[in-house]
């Protein structure tokens, strides 16, 4: 792994790697192929923080997609688990930006999955949500 780059997680075959300053990249290493993603800006305090803290590999704790980006490349999506807060955000493949979702209220994730076409996560108080994410 070059310096300055860490992975936070893997799905099916990519590598989710992330440089400072939170540019993301999806990288496949059986195939060579790497899919950049729009820089992860989120415009809240919680971001700022961890820029200005300079250890920002802790901001991103876990990645997982849809599917696989090498067999469907117009349909799939990226979800990411973020911040001390540890909320959601997505990004779908032709979109320009994240978008950071809202479940009004103040989930603390602790994990995610796609299970049959839905979006699953798991909170650290024992709370289950499910959505539907693509469109």
């Amino acid at each position: 792994m070059p310096y300055k780059r860490w992975c936070f997680g893997s799905s099916h075959g990519q590598l989710f790697i992330m440089k400072k300053p939170m540019i993301i990249t999806l990288s496949n290493p059986l195939n060579g192929r790497t899919i950049h993603l729009p820089e992860f800006k989120d415009l809240s305090n919680d971001y700022q923080y961890w820029i200005d803290k300079d250890d920002n590999e802790y901001f991103i704790c876990k990645g997982i997609l849809s599917t696989d980006p090498s067999q469907d490349a117009k349909n799939y999506e990226v979800v990411v688990i973020y911040g001390g807060m540890k909320t959601l955000a997505s990004f779908k493949s032709g979109d320009e930006a994240w978008t950071f979702l809202d479940f009004k209220k103040d989930y603390l994730f602790s994990d995610v999955i796609y299970y049959e076409g839905r979006l699953h996560g798991v909170t650290e108080r024992g709370g289950h949500i499910c959505a539907n994410v693509i469109n």
